[in-house]
């Protein structure tokens, strides 16, 4: 499956944002998080290979990804209360359940995937991180944004500019 992800750098311009952004998808790549990244213009349209900050299209990338973020954490966290609601530790831990107890789509059984929906919720990088920083974090909150915009009040980065590096990524 393909995905949008973007990476907020630090940057004098433009050419170092997008080297740092390439940099921070494919160290993502390395790991396994993604198997690949390309630019974003084929698949996404309009979508710009790189933007400052003070873009209005900078702002709109960085609120669709966190848009994202919260409605796939809302999606797994409500499985998750149902699953701990439902099930003992042990049922999750052994992944069965003698009765299934919560409704589920036909062909879904919920206990055997029950480990799948904590790993959603609690991931750092991959799949459900729509928006990485300058180090190659995942941003999962709005703190930690707050801190990457403000450039975690670092002198060392006083002289750089914020920019927003989009890639398309396929996982």
């Amino acid at each position: 499956m393909h995905m949008l992800i973007c990476a907020i750098v630090y940057a004098r311009d433009k050419e170092e944002a997008l080297e740092r952004g390439e940099t921070i998808f494919e160290s993502l790549v390395e790991r396994g998080i993604f198997d690949y990244f390309d630019s974003p213009k084929e698949r996404w349209g309009d979508v710009p290979a790189v933007v400052n900050i003070e873009h209005p299209d900078a702002k709109k990338l960085i609120n669709d990804a966190m848009d994202k973020m919260w409605r796939n954490f809302k999606e797994n966290i409500t499985v998750v209360r149902k699953l701990l609601d439902a099930y003992t530790d042990e049922e999750i831990f052994e992944e069965r359940a003698k009765v299934e107890k919560i409704s589920s789509q036909e062909g879904f059984d919920p206990i055997r995937i029950a480990r799948y929906y904590f790993l959603c919720v609690g991931r750092y990088e991959g799949p459900d991180v729509f928006l990485y920083d300058n180090d190659g974090e995942g941003i999962r909150t709005h703190e930690h944004l707050k801190n990457v915009l403000n450039k975690w009040d670092d002198e060392s980065y006083k002289d750089l500019s914020i920019w927003v590096v989009p890639a398309d990524v396929h996982f």
